[in-house]
């Protein structure tokens, strides 16, 4: 009966981990289209701006100001996923205006959607009246949407607890195995030193495999092996 019951906490073990594993790439994954779906509609907005029929000033003005839109917009976004503050981003491109001091507002709390509506707007004004023609235009729109998608299923992904009823049945059935494995074990290995080792080693198994996949549930944060 003991054997029956090791073998399948061992599986319902296995199992955890490699939910919590995929959870893990879930995360990166959503974490890497968001960044380069954003990239991308930024390169775009440079790209199409090269043929607007203005000074070389109001080029780099505009290509100056959309970068640092952009890096505030992922900064933003790895903020509210890590709660990390030191996120580097390109905070000498946006010196010139307000945008930065209105997002430090107390009263504004939601960064990513402040941020993506000051580049809607930026980006309809600029590209209003335009040699590309709009639907070669709506790409830029389409992919920074598309990477908005992405931060919000990480978004998902880190609000979205692991299923309370396996998390605590896994634990009962951890504390019960801690209990009653080294009475197995004595019953088995008259020597007490081997019983001790055996037990350790067991019961370390199978504690190292859980506390592996309570780290990987969660994969933002600012924990060394976080995102």
């Amino acid at each position: 009966v003991y054997q029956v019951f090791t073998y399948i906490l061992g599986f319902a073990m296995v199992f955890r981990v490699n939910l919590a594993y995929n959870r893990w790439w879930e995360g990166r994954f959503w974490v890497e289209q968001m960044s380069s779906k954003w990239f991308d509609s930024c390169q775009q907005s440079i790209a199409f701006d090269f043929h607007s029929e203005v000074s070389e000033v109001d080029h780099w003005e505009f290509r100056v100001r959309i970068t640092g839109l952009y890096s505030l917009l992922h900064r933003e976004a790895i903020r509210e996923l890590g709660h990390v503050t030191d996120t580097p981003w390109l905070r000498h491109h946006l010196d010139s205006s307000s945008w930065y001091d209105e997002m430090q507002r107390r009263e504004l709390k939601d960064g990513v959607t402040q941020c993506c509506e000051w580049i809607y707007v930026m980006l309809s004004g600029r590209f209003r009246n335009h040699a590309v023609k709009p639907p070669i235009l709506s790409r830029m729109y389409q992919e920074l949407s598309n990477g908005l998608l992405g931060f919000h299923n990480a978004v998902m992904v880190k609000t979205t607890p692991f299923p309370f009823p396996f998390a605590q049945l896994m634990s009962l059935t951890m504390t019960l195995l801690m209990v009653t494995f080294p009475v197995v074990a004595c019953k088995y290995v008259r020597d007490v030193s081997g019983a001790m080792f055996f037990t350790w080693v067991s019961t370390f198994g199978y504690f190292m495999m859980a506390e592996l996949a309570i780290e990987m549930e969660q994969p933002f944060g600012d924990d060394d092996t976080d995102l």
